[in-house]
C-alpha cells in the first residue's frame, strides 16, 4: 500500500490511496457539514465489474470521498464512510433504498433519509407488474366468457380497462405524493394518519403496497422535514446522481481499460 499525491491546477492537493482493493480519494480541504449523500456507480473494465463509491456533502455541494473497489458489500460501504469522516460529524445522510443501508447508517450515527424519488420509482415498478398480471387474467377470463371475440378485440378491451384503472391509481397517487410537500414533520405525520384512514378507498394494488411496504417504515422518508434537518437534508439523492452523471456519464464508462485511467478521469472532471 502506498500513497500517491497529485497536484491540480488550482494549487490544491488531492490524495489518492492505491491499495490492493482499489483507488481512494478524500477531500481533506473541506470541513464536512454533517449532511451527506451516498451512492454507488457500476463500472465495467476489461469484462470485470468494479464499484465507484461516492460520499457527497449536501451543504458544500462537493464530494467528500470516492473509492473504486471490487466490492459493494456492507463492510466496504461502512469502512469507506467511517474512514472518510469523523464519527462526531455524522448528522444525516440520504441514500437509495438498497437493503442493508439502514443498519450501516444507524451504526455510524446518521439519521438515514431514504430517497423519495427511488420510492416513487419502486411504487410505479411494482404497480406495473401488478397491472400486467391483472391484464393477463382479465384477457384470459374474457376469452373464456366470449370465445367469439378476436384477439384484437380482447386486447382492445383489456387496454381500455387498464387505462381506466391507471387513471384511478394516478388520482390516489397524487394524494399520496402530497406527503412529501408538507412543510413540517408534524404535518407529514398528520397526512400519514389521513392516508391510513382513507386506505380502504384506495385502489387495492396501491393500498396493498402502502400497507405492507410503506407504512411500516414511513419515518425513513420524512427525516428531511424534521426541524433540525429542514433546508439541510435532501429528500432525494439527486445531487449525488447529478455529480456522478457529470463526472462519469454512462457513454464514457466504456472508454477506459484500467482503474487508474478511469480514476484520473473522474478526478479531472471533479475539478472542472
Amino acid at each position: 500500500m502506498f500513497l500517491i499525491t497529485l497536484k491540480c491546477h488550482m494549487k490544491r492537493y488531492r490524495k489518492s490511496l492505491l491499495t490492493f482493493d482499489g483507488l481512494y480519494y478524500v477531500n481533506t480541504d473541506m470541513k464536512f457539514s454533517g449532511y451527506a449523500a451516498y451512492d454507488v456507480q457500476w463500472i465495467r473494465i476489461e469484462r470485470k465489474w468494479y464499484y465507484r463509491h461516492i460520499l457527497f456533502d449536501l451543504i458544500n455541494r462537493m464530494p467528500i470521498a470516492e473509492l473504486i473497489n471490487e466490492k459493494e458489500d456492507s463492510a466496504t460501504t461502512k469502512n469507506f464512510i467511517k474512514n472518510s469522516i469523523k464519527a462526531t460529524e455524522s448528522i444525516a445522510i440520504v441514500t437509495d433504498l438498497k437493503p442493508g443501508y439502514d443498519k450501516i447508517m444507524r451504526e455510524i450515527g446518521f439519521d438515514h433519509q431514504h430517497c423519495t424519488f427511488h420510492l416513487l420509482l419502486n411504487i410505479n415498478e411494482e404497480l406495473r407488474e401488478e397491472l400486467k398480471q391483472i391484464r393477463k387474467e382479465y384477457e384470459s377470463n374474457l376469452k373464456k366468457q366470449n370465445p367469439k371475440l378476436s384477439e384484437t378485440q380482447i386486447k382492445k378491451q383489456s387496454k381500455n380497462m387498464i387505462n381506466n384503472y391507471k387513471i384511478e391509481i394516478n388520482e390516489y397517487l397524487s394524494i399520496f405524493y402530497k406527503l412529501f410537500k408538507k412543510e413540517t414533520y408534524e404535518k407529514a405525520i398528520e397526512h400519514i394518519n389521513f392516508l391510513k384512514e382513507k386506505l380502504i378507498n384506495f385502489p387495492p394494488i396501491l393500498a396493498k403496497y402502502l400497507k405492507k411496504k410503506f407504512f411500516p417504515e414511513y419515518k425513513k422518508y420524512i427525516h428531511f422535514l424534521k426541524k433540525r434537518h429542514k433546508g439541510k437534508l435532501d429528500c432525494t439523492n439527486n445531487q449525488i446522481e447529478n455529480y456522478i452523471g457529470n463526472t462519469m456519464p454512462k457513454a464514457h464508462k466504456k472508454k477506459f481499460r484500467t482503474l487508474e485511467g478511469i480514476f484520473n478521469q473522474i478526478m479531472h472532471q471533479k475539478d472542472g
